[in-house]
């Protein structure tokens, strides 16, 4: 973000295919509600602010400001977003990455007719000056670069840490619930502990537990090579002699963990939707 100034403004309220979107009149600029067009497009606020705040031409062009909305009985700090770059944003929502379809189409309306609208009601209904060929080829080539130099970017920060995991999970090791859990975090990120991902295994029927709450895994998520099992042994206290414990050791394969990333990734990315 490009200022955590609190400062009064002034909204004007619009409609846009029956959606509420108000503008607000701040220090000579118009600014848009980024909560506000994220609420009506279905989808995630946090995302697309820190995806604005990546961008070098977002630089500038956001801020927190003090807003009391139409029917609000206070007025409470909002992420506004300068018109002037409201296409430019737009443009960098890849629509493909959107499960709900509703939403989708929502952006991909916004996409195509929000930028025209907002400069409609700025200039007061104006009429647009239509752009010359040369101008059109030069707007989208100038979109393209900016998308282009993004996916460049995120390619070279995640390419060491993609390769670092795919040795990870294409090694012949195995790994235990702690250390799984652990690798899991440091390599993508996911927050989850040991009693959770036993839990999760559990309820993914990969695993179930005994009578005495251990954890054993099922022969056909041993066969998929998911999970293994390593025998436990212990000294029995009484004999001396080194017997065989009937609940072998649980530990979760590379082709496991990996799975087991690729399902807790795909239903973080559902709730996020």
């Amino acid at each position: 973000m490009n200022s955590t100034d609190i400062l009064p403004a002034r909204t004007e309220a619009h409609s846009f295919y029956g959606q509420s979107i108000d503008t607000i009149h701040l220090d000579g600029n118009d600014y848009l509600l980024l909560g506000q067009l994220c609420d009506n497009l279905g989808i995630d606020t946090r995302g697309q602010q820190q995806n604005l705040e990546r961008q070098v031409w977002a630089e500038g062009m956001t801020c927190v400001t003090h807003v009391m909305l139409p029917g609000a009985d206070r007025a409470y700090p909002r992420y506004l977003i300068n018109t002037r770059i409201v296409g430019m944003w737009l443009a960098t929502i890849t629509t493909s990455r959107i499960r709900d379809e509703e939403s989708r189409l929502m952006v991909e309306r916004y996409q195509r007719e929000l930028a025209d609208k907002i400069h409609e009601w700025i200039s007061g209904g104006a009429v647009r000056r239509e752009l010359s060929e040369a101008e059109v080829v030069l707007q989208a080539l100038t979109i393209l670069k900016t998308k282009t130099e993004q996916q460049a970017q995120e390619i070279e920060v995640l390419a060491p840490k993609a390769s670092a995991w795919d040795a990870l999970v294409s090694s012949a090791g195995s790994w235990s619930y702690q250390d799984a859990a652990h690798a899991l975090y440091e390599q993508k990120h996911i927050v989850i502990g040991q009693k959770r991902l036993v839990a999760i295994l559990v309820d993914w029927s990969w695993m179930y537990r005994d009578h005495k709450g251990r954890p054993h895994a099922y022969q056909r998520i041993l066969e998929q090579s998911l999970l293994t099992e390593k025998i436990r042994t212990y000294v029995d206290t009484v004999t001396g002699e080194t017997l065989q414990s009937s609940a072998p050791q649980v530990r979760i394969t590379g082709k496991g963990l990996d799975v087991i990333y690729r399902r807790l990734s795909a239903a973080t990315e559902a709730v996020a939707s």
